[in-house]
């Protein structure tokens, strides 16, 4: 997935048939932190607040249940992903591009913990461990469309002639 351009308070990128059917996959891990996970305070202990975990989890739950539903509506509009030239331009807004930055970042992170938390330059080692290989490669899969994401939002927001103001498409044609 690559930046194309700003228009019409969108950003659009294009990416291909694969990418769309990976980033759908990856929205559907959505979500992949545990709602156990998250402190409640950092400054009191949980029993000084009995119900307060409930309450927090209860809430947490809802909103995850919320974030699901719109990336779910967003992907599935037939608009969403126009066919071009054996690609795809995919157009959001700043807020949708937001909102698949918190999801994929989510999965990132929920693969993260699930991996045993392993500190950087630990990949080789992931790599060789087939039960965590595939959390390595969500969580790389998860880096690369954040980092397009972010490219996007920050030349809309500081579009500069001495950059590459984005990619035509005729460069990802074979």
């Amino acid at each position: 997935m690559r930046f194309l351009e700003s228009k019409d308070n969108s950003l659009v990128f294009l990416i291909e048939p694969r990418g769309q059917s990976i980033l759908e996959k990856l929205c559907r891990k959505y979500p992949a932190m545990e709602v156990s996970y998250f402190e409640l305070c950092r400054t009191m202990d949980e029993d000084e607040l009995p119900d307060g975990r409930e309450v927090a989890d209860q809430m947490m739950t809802e909103e995850q249940n919320e974030v699901r539903d719109r990336i779910g509506r967003l992907l599935e509009e037939e608009t969403r992903f126009e066919p071009s030239k054996g690609l795809f331009r995919l157009r959001l807004s700043a807020d949708e591009v937001n909102l698949l930055l918190q999801i994929l970042n989510d999965v990132r992170i929920g693969c993260w913990v699930r991996a045993g938390s392993p500190s950087e330059g630990a990949e080789d080692l992931l790599r060789a461990d087939p039960q965590r290989a595939p959390l390595l490669a969500t969580m790389q899969l998860c880096g690369f469309f954040q980092g397009a994401l972010l490219d996007g939002l920050n030349r809309q927001k500081n579009p500069s002639s001495d950059e590459d103001e984005g990619f035509e498409l005729e460069d990802f044609q074979p």
